[in-house]
């Protein structure tokens, strides 16, 4: 396994602010803030965004959204999110574009899902209501639904690790573990199930972008494994083990190119970098153990770790010399938050 020296950056740089335009104003080319994405902040209820480019960025101050949020996951491309009120517990989608977040109710779709997870591209959604033992996906996101499917999930006391859907909606995974004995499923359309791999505990389920192929990751046996076809031929391959320094992965995910997987572990603060043709992989260690890799803006950058009151973690992994990135908190993050009318959803009346 090569080696790459750690490389550790502070984001210093600061960010032009946009001046907020008037409520019913049309949309409008102005010069704001490079968005590099938003996080979500739990105390706060809401948002905050990370302004500037992965080297120079900052932490904003949370943008509100009139009702708190309980959670939102955000789309790859931070141009919208999926939201759920904290008191209602309906869902809502977010209208992250143009610098003014804005929402909307999402009609027909049951409240209170106890997970949701977006495709690759946020094309499409899946929505998992343990309560209820259903799966429902979503597509047509992020503008008006085209169209919807729901299934059966396993009956309880079955517990659900994670969860995944393809850019076309056509199948969704999700793991499950019970009595120590984990699976990964395959749902389509149709509603029935398909068993695809059995093994321990799925800590990570992620599609390639515009691909029916996925990565599973195997939490116990140290292993990421790339199924190809899912739901269709289900070829299981192995994309890196022990040899290539994963020790109990926690997440993997595709690089943007989809030709790399990148994986943390339970038992390190290390980034493992493995190519899928050759098997070679490149590791760099973080300055703190990473909890997840959430996709930003740009060629290949993840969050790493969540809100606190030190710095944020980011991998640039698009470049040929891999580095983890600290972005601080910028001037008057810790402020009041900014307001945003509600509900209103650009470009609609």
């Amino acid at each position: 396994m090569l080696s790459c020296r750690p490389k550790i950056l502070l984001a210093v740089a600061a960010t032009l602010m946009a001046s907020p335009a008037a409520d019913n104003a049309a949309p409008t080319a102005s010069i704001g803030p490079v968005i590099l994405g938003y996080v979500f902040d739990p105390p706060a209820g809401g948002l905050r965004p990370i302004t500037g480019m992965p080297a120079a960025a900052l932490i904003g101050p949370p943008v509100h959204l009139g009702p708190s949020l309980s959670w939102a996951e955000i789309a790859s491309r931070h141009n919208y999110a999926l939201g759920i009120l904290a008191e209602s517990k309906e869902v809502v989608v977010l209208d992250l574009e143009g610098g003014r977040p804005g929402w909307r109710p999402m009609e027909g779709v049951p409240p209170g899902p106890e997970r949701m997870v977006l495709s690759p591209s946020g094309s499409a959604a899946a929505l998992l209501y343990s309560d209820r033992r259903r799966l429902r996906v979503l597509t047509g996101l992020p503008g008006e639904l085209s169209r919807s499917w729901e299934a059966d999930l396993p009956p309880s006391p079955a517990e659900i690790t994670a969860a995944a859907v393809s850019d076309d909606a056509g199948v969704a995974l999700v793991g499950t573990i019970q009595d120590d004995a984990g699976a990964v499923l395959s749902v389509g359309p149709g509603g029935a199930s398909r068993l695809v791999w059995a093994g321990g505990r799925v800590s990570a389920l992620r599609f390639r972008q515009r691909s029916r192929d996925a990565l599973v990751a195997d939490y116990g046996s140290h292993r990421v494994f790339l199924l190809r076809d899912a739901g269709g031929r289900n070829e299981l391959l192995q994309a890196a083990g022990e040899r290539n320094g994963i020790s109990h992965p926690i997440d993997a995910a595709f690089s943007s190119d989809g030709r790399r997987v990148i994986t943390i572990t339970a038992d390190s603060n290390s980034i493992v970098i493995t190519d899928l043709d050759s098997g070679a992989s490149s590791e760099l260690t973080s300055p703190e153990k990473p909890s997840g890799l959430h996709p930003l803006q740009g060629e290949s950058v993840f969050r790493l770790t969540d809100l606190a009151a030190r710095p944020i973690l980011v991998l640039e992994a698009g470049d040929p010399e891999p580095r983890v990135l600290l972005v601080p908190w910028g001037p008057g993050a810790f402020g009041a938050a900014q307001p945003v009318p509600a509900p209103r959803w650009r470009g609609r009346p």
